[in-house]
């Protein structure tokens, strides 16, 4: 490779900084989707109910009557995490998208003794993007489901007074809260990847 070819695949000041600004967007959606998830299971849930058991004003009801106060207290709280989560959502996708399309290629080349040619090396750069983004499908995906299928069957069978069905919903959305944790876990490696290989540019 030329010197010349070699500079016109490095990205210009403008488009580094862009890219910049795309990864933060990525990082700042997977940081509080993350964090809020870590938080509603780990601390509010818990605490929630914990406090009500306890507290002198809430701890002569009857326990199913503890249990449905907490149950409304965190399930306003999820409703509102997962609104929160469409917003990220949409940065998520914007920020990936966005990245995909403007990466630009970058053809090294492995040097071999004369008087052999140079070989080309292939640039999985954009590969690796593409992983990120499809991950990124499948925790919005995931959203999705429990925002717009899941959550609402939660409701209307508690509205009915079915508590087996609304704790086998519950227990349901738990897992499928759980199995977010993963995705993210894996969107985030993806992203120090993917973001290591920016500044390499």
């Amino acid at each position: 490779m030329t010197a010349a070819k070699a500079a016109e695949t490095r990205m210009s000041g403008g488009q580094y900084l862009l890219f910049i600004v795309l990864r933060w967007l990525t990082v700042i959606a997977l940081a509080l989707w993350l964090g809020g998830l870590i938080a509603i299971g780990a601390f509010t849930a818990p605490t929630t109910f914990s406090v009500i058991r306890e507290t002198a004003t809430t701890a002569s009801l009857d326990p199913a009557e503890q249990s449905k106060l907490a149950g409304l207290i965190v399930g306003n709280t999820l409703r509102l995490f997962n609104s929160v989560c469409a917003g990220l959502s949409v940065i998520l996708l914007f920020s990936q998208i966005l990245t995909i399309v403007l990466w630009p290629e970058q053809a090294q080349t492995k040097k071999r003794p004369s008087p052999a040619p140079a070989k080309p090396v292939r640039d999985h750069s954009r590969t690796t993007l593409i992983v990120e983004f499809v991950l990124g499908l499948f925790l919005i995906g995931s959203l999705a489901y429990l925002a717009l299928d899941l959550f609402p069957a939660m409701d209307a069978a508690q509205a009915r007074g079915a508590m087996s069905q609304f704790d086998s919903l519950h227990h349901l959305y738990e897992r499928v809260s759980v199995g977010q944790s993963p995705l993210l876990f894996a969107l985030l490696l993806l992203f120090i990847h993917n973001t290591a290989n920016l500044g390499r540019r």
